[in-house]
């Protein structure tokens, strides 16, 4: 009311004009007031549950001693469908990640080795490696190798369920049927004797001419499933009845230098197994120019399948590098 006295007071308007002038003002306040409540209100709402899925996605498995999440409830899965989407959300992944140089794909043909043996079934040593020597022959790559600088041969996590590094006589036979210019990336098993105690990890072999060049670790182990929860590791019924009749990985060292493939001057692999995508270092990333998922989704359920490929798609759009999404379902390039 102050306002309105002030208006005949110490101006020269008429009581209508002071009248008009004051109710507008009043209009105009209230507009204003009640479009910063929405936003207010909206914006909390945004905050707010911005915060929930940070911390369902980022924190939420804190009490069971990881400072990790669940990413399958990531809201933004559904839209990774989209191309608009995509390029929308990889330019404002840019501005927080730049200088990311992608490996030119054209340079390199990416062909797939599907496994030899079907879910549920005990794979035969023999039957598994002579079913890979095969597949690789099928492949014919002998008539396009000289397309290409490089033949990238993938196959997916487990693909080789057994020890590799204690099998070398199918690295051998592998690399007869191999071009010189090809480097075979193979899901497989590593053991390792420490003392009197062997170890096993889960692990992705580079083969080359006959050879193992590296092998990556997997670093992120699903409890339960891969290994047992040191809290769980004295009860025996937890081991009978969770790993019955298969030996629990172990966690490698963290060695930055062992996470990344420097298979050419140009190419620079970082390979990765299943969640690991999702839990990985970023300086890791930082480095690499072509990213290799290595994914065992035979026991998945339909949509938990289509969850993972669009997370990856995500993890793509995000990082501006592609990753090669390499399943027992099948192998997809995701940009």
């Amino acid at each position: 009311m102050w306002l309105y006295v002030l208006l005949l007071s110490k101006s020269h308007a008429t009581v209508v004009q002071a009248t008009l002038l004051y109710v507008c003002i009043v209009c105009y306040a209230s507009a204003l007031s009640g479009i910063m409540f929405l936003l207010f209100r909206w914006l909390g709402f945004v905050l707010s549950a911005s915060a929930f899925f940070l911390f369902a996605t980022k924190y939420s498995l804190w009490f069971w001693g990881r400072w990790e999440g669940y990413p399958f409830i990531n809201p933004l899965v559904p839209l990774a469908k989209y191309k608009w989407f995509l390029c929308v959300y990889g330019f404002a992944c840019s501005l927080f990640f730049p200088g990311r140089q992608p490996v030119a794909l054209d340079d390199y043909k990416i062909c797939y080795i599907q496994p030899t043996y079907k879910a549920g079934q005990r794979p035969n040593l023999h039957a598994v490696g002579q079913g890979i020597y095969h597949a690789l022959c099928n492949l014919e790559l002998e008539t396009f190798s000289d397309a290409y600088k490089d033949l990238i041969v993938v196959a997916p996590e487990s693909a080789f369920p057994f020890c590799l590094n204690k099998q070398k006589k199918y690295v051998r036979m592998w690399g007869a049927v191999l071009p010189g210019n090809s480097h075979f990336f193979i899901g497989a098993h590593r053991r390792k004797k420490e003392g009197s105690t062997k170890k096993y990890f889960q692990s992705v072999f580079w083969l080359h001419r006959g050879l193992i060049m590296q092998a990556y670790d997997k670093k992120h182990l699903v409890p339960f499933v891969e290994t047992m929860p040191v809290k769980w590791n004295t009860y025996a019924w937890a081991h009978g009845l969770f790993l019955k009749d298969v030996y629990a990985f172990s966690t490698p060292c963290d060695c930055v230098d062992d996470n990344l493939f420097r298979v050419a001057e140009h190419l620079c692999v970082a390979p990765k197994i299943c969640s690991e995508l999702f839990f990985c270092s970023e300086r890791v990333l930082e480095q690499a120019n072509l990213v290799l998922l290595f994914v065992n989704d035979s026991w998945f359920m339909g949509y938990i399948k289509d969850i993972m490929r669009s997370l990856a798609q995500l993890a793509a759009a995000q990082r501006g590098v592609p990753v090669v999404y390499v399943a027992h379902s099948g192998c997809d390039v995701l940009t």
